[in-house]
């Protein structure tokens, strides 16, 4: 097997090592040929960089055909860039979900306040109508009051002035003048001027009238 695939390769393949087992699995005991070094090929615990697997038929036989990154081409290639990329693109991308994070945190902490806002406005608003309605309740209330009061204090002027007129009143029989609580004699006219707020404008009743032009026709007949 070895002189076969030498015979097939003919230059030896230093980036790739190939291994050829018999039948469909890779067990030691199986193994019909392995390129490389087989002190790291019997190591169990070395971890290629690439591998891969084909299935070869011919003549009746399956053979596995595993190909796998030599160390030679492991320790040739540079991964610190890669890792760093590796590192950056974690970090970057940590670093961005932080700030997305961040910005969803305040999305919703602005929407939260703009709502809490929005209720206090209202309620703010609720309150003034409040106000406002209580507010037009005591004026009203306050109207009333000065009315009624206005009212009360002409009901009280009046009754007070019918007060004054009421019960019992001293009056002379024959000169018909009033005597008031001071004991003052005075005329119907002046009394009831002073206690209430009548005005009186003169005149003659039918009787005096007649009267009147009978005492001025006997005048006139004396004197003539």
């Amino acid at each position: 097997m070895n002189d076969f695939m030498q015979g097939l390769l003919m230059e030896k393949h230093e980036d790739v090592e190939l291994q050829v087992f018999d039948g469909d699995q890779p067990l030691k005991e199986a193994l019909l040929y392995p390129s490389g070094n087989m002190d790291v090929i019997s190591r169990s615990d070395h971890v290629h960089f690439a591998i891969y697997q084909s299935i070869l038929e011919y003549a009746g036989r399956r053979w596995l055909l595993v190909f796998k990154s030599s160390p030679y081409f492991e320790e040739t290639i540079d991964t610190g860039q890669v890792n760093s990329i590796l590192l950056l693109g974690i970090i970057s991308s940590l670093l961005l979900f932080a700030v997305v994070l961040s910005l969803t945190k305040s999305r919703n902490q602005a929407l939260s306040l703009a709502k809490m806002t929005l209720d206090l406005e209202k309620a703010n608003l609720g309150l003034r109508r409040e106000i406002e309605e209580r507010k037009q309740d005591e004026e009203t209330l306050q109207r009333y009051a000065a009315e009624l009061e206005k009212k009360n204090q002409e009901l009280q002027g009046a009754l007070a002035k019918v007060r004054q007129l009421t019960g019992l009143l001293p009056i002379c029989a024959s000169c018909k003048k009033i005597r008031d609580d001071t004991g003052y004699w005075s005329g119907v006219e002046t009394y009831v001027s002073e206690h209430t707020d009548a005005v009186f404008s003169h005149g003659l009743c039918p009787e005096c009238e007649k009267k009147a032009l009978e005492d001025l026709a006997q005048l006139i007949r004396e004197n003539k």
